[in-house]
């Protein structure tokens, strides 16, 4: 499992070249977002 912090989902949700790439990359593993992280992106 990996936890993600905002620096990743926001390059993610503007859709930079190397997020996406990396996140792509980790095909089966789990993925989670601390409570935090949720709120820092609202």
């Amino acid at each position: 499992m990996i936890l993600l912090d905002s620096d990743i989902m926001i390059d993610f949700l503007r859709k930079y070249p190397p997020a996406i790439n990396w996140l792509s990359s980790l095909e089966d593993e789990k993925i989670a977002l601390p409570g935090y992280v949720v709120m820092e992106l609202i």
